[in-house]
């Protein structure tokens, strides 16, 4: 009768509205207890930072979206600032938008440590996944049906927890997948380019602006020529090189003119007998003995302060020279560690 097919229909839309309601509820399924607590305190910290982590992701998608174009400009304009208008065409610093790039393109301490809390609690879910996977084969193998679910919501539970966790760090995995893509993109873009025979690295400090400014005079070179890491092909772009690197080069003849006359006073003791060529005087073999003297007496200092020494390609056509003698004295305030290029 209609009456009866209109319950009926009733009857099955209200079951339908329970289905539902029960496959919304099944959504949410609590976190175990076990990783209730753990998940907690990483969300709290996680919300903590994310502001900031945003930010950086703001900033590192607004420098990868320049063109190339822009970035060489910028690079230009870097290098009129940091060396003057009349250097500049010699040397090549990174765009400040790629130097932040390269910069975001890894995580912090704070990120690599906050990672790892997240790796960690994966790893536990893990195994306590494995262990209810095996509950449930059990069960299923005994035909306990009510076993199977009760078992199979407590896996999808653990499966949500690593999914929350993995969560948690998204905007530091987006900025470094943005940043290394830019990264790798724009360095496919660039040539490489010819040292000019006039130029000169002449005084370079042993500090972070004279590190900065052997990087700048050589990148862009041809890496299989001027080669100071794994990289043989293409521009240099030092992927291998890292803080605290002093790059020497020893000339014969006549040294350029520098600060070497003050003699090893400024040193800690190490670079003793580093002035002996101080004076400039001298030249022909009388000249090369004692720069050669120099050098090793400079290596065994460097040595005793646990640098680690490498030798540099012996292209002297393609290695403009400085004030090794100069450069040496200063160079024994320098933190132990180091890289030492000779």
């Amino acid at each position: 009768t209609p009456h009866l097919s209109d319950l009926r229909a009733r009857t099955r839309l209200s079951l339908c509205v329970m289905t539902a309601s029960r496959k919304k509820q099944k959504v949410a399924d609590p976190v175990p207890a076990a990783f209730a607590e753990r998940l907690a305190e990483l969300r709290q910290r996680a919300a903590e930072r994310e502001p900031g982590w945003l930010a950086l992701l703001a900033e590192v998608k607004k420098a990868a979206e320049l063109s190339d174009e822009s970035l060489h400009a910028e690079g230009r304009r870097e290098a009129e600032r940091r060396y003057g208008s009349a250097s500049a065409a010699h040397f090549w610093p990174e765009p400040p938008s790629v130097a932040l790039l390269i910069e975001q393109s890894v995580r912090t301490e704070g990120e690599v440590a906050f990672a790892a809390e997240l790796d960690a609690i994966c790893v536990d879910v893990g195994d306590a996944k494995a262990a209810q996977l095996a509950r449930l084969q059990q069960a299923k193998a005994a035909a306990d049906i009510d076993a199977v679910r009760e078992l199979g919501r407590g896996l999808g539970a653990l499966h949500a927890v690593v999914g929350a966790a993995r969560a948690l760090d998204q905007p530091v995995r987006d900025r470094i997948q943005v940043a290394s893509r830019r990264i790798e993109a724009y360095r496919a873009s660039r040539t490489v380019r010819q040292l000019d025979a006039r130029a000169r690295l002449v005084d370079v400090p042993p500090t972070h602006a004279g590190y900065r400014q052997v990087l700048d005079f050589y990148r862009l070179t041809d890496a299989g020529s001027l080669s100071f890491g794994r990289t043989l092909q293409g521009p240099q772009f030092f992927t291998d090189v890292r803080r605290n690197v002093a790059i020497l080069h020893a000339t014969r003849g006549p040294r350029a003119s520098g600060g070497s006359e003050e003699g090893g006073e400024e040193g800690d003791g190490d670079g003793e007998g580093s002035g002996d060529d101080g004076s400039g005087e001298g030249s022909g073999e009388e000249s090369e003995e004692r720069q050669a003297a120099m050098v090793a007496q400079l290596r065994e200092a460097l040595l005793a302060r646990g640098y680690e020494m490498r030798d540099a390609p012996a292209r002297p056509a393609q290695l403009p020279s400085f004030d090794i003698a100069g450069f040496a004295q200063r160079l024994a305030s320098c933190p132990p560690r180091s890289v030492v290029v000779l």
